[in-house]
């Protein structure tokens, strides 16, 4: 795996659609990576890897440093390069930054890793409850909100290109770890403060797939599943 390879495990699609039992563990997944995002087994809220170190933020809004042998359906990893920075010392909204990232990445046809850190004036997170089968939908889970202000930390997270979506989430996708592991989740709007924006472009994306039985043998309903992440992202 090149430096400059992003790698899946499980598709978003496939999480979607009820494949939301753990079959791969964190120390497997951090083979490949050291920068990361997914989430646990039965979807147990949020999986943010940085620096190495594998953390989940619960749907009580706990931030778990994760020991190794947690499993995870579903989550995207890379070794984390910076090939563009942008620093941002004023007040701006996500879509105004997501729009500074597009205008400096190599191509909107390739993924890219995106990692901003410093202080943000607002953030707001959600995180997944743990799920029980038999599993219902994916955007049927009623999901806890977190709101957080004048906070430091990292976003960690993903652009995928729209012919990807099923495969990982089309646009942005990220999440939030603040800097003192207090607060965290799958971000779902923020404000930006005085940041370092760094992006790194992905030569190739590597997936993989569970390999068990129980996901090899199962029939997949995937006739929604544009709308399903839509509304659960």
């Amino acid at each position: 795996m090149s430096k400059n390879s992003l790698y899946q495990y499980g598709t978003i699609g496939s999480l979607m659609a009820g494949a939301m039992d753990g079959t791969d563990t964190i120390n497997d997944f951090l083979k490949h990576g050291d920068f990361g995002i997914g989430t646990m087994d039965g979807v147990d809220g949020e999986l943010i890897i940085l620096n190495g170190q594998a953390y989940k933020v619960s749907a009580s809004g706990e931030v778990i440093h994760l020991m190794g042998a947690e499993k995870l359906p579903y989550g995207a990893i890379a070794h984390f390069h910076a090939n563009h920075t942008i620093t941002v010392s004023k007040e701006l909204g996500s879509e105004a930054v997501e729009k500074l990232v597009l205008a400096k990445m190599r191509s909107k046809n390739l993924f890219a890793g995106v990692k901003i850190t410093g202080v943000f004036k607002k953030m707001h997170t959600r995180a997944m409850p743990k799920q029980e089968p038999p599993y219902i939908r994916f955007s049927e889970v009623d999901q806890p909100n977190f709101y957080a202000e004048e906070i430091k930390g990292t976003v960690v997270g993903f652009y995928s290109p729209a012919l990807f979506h099923g495969t990982s989430v089309a646009g942005f996708h990220v999440h939030f770890i603040s800097d003192d592991h207090q607060f965290g989740g799958h971000i779902l709007d923020y404000t930006v403060k005085d940041v370092k924006i760094e992006i790194q472009d992905y030569a190739d994306l590597i997936q993989d797939f569970p390999k068990e039985a129980e996901f090899l043998d199962s029939d997949f309903d995937y006739s929604n599943i544009a709308e399903e992440i839509s509304i659960s992202e």
